[in-house]
């Protein structure tokens, strides 16, 4: 569980600042995308979201992992 102090999101386990970013990896025409925050001091990860992207013969799909 993450805790905020003045709009700024902090780390459970060291109580540094969480940075946002966004991690994309894909092969064979399936990409996944995590939205994170990462603290700065001690790297602990925590995935905000978890998208998936295929094509497919109907279109691209969307899936929603977390």
């Amino acid at each position: 569980m993450l805790w905020r102090a003045n709009g700024v999101s902090r780390c459970p386990r060291c109580g540094g600042v969480m940075e946002y970013f966004i991690e994309a990896e894909g092969f064979n025409g399936r990409r996944t995308v995590r939205h994170l925050l990462r603290c700065r001091s001690c790297s602990y990860r925590e995935v905000l979201q978890e998208v998936r992207v295929y094509r497919s013969p109907q279109g691209i799909l969307v899936a929603r992992v977390k």
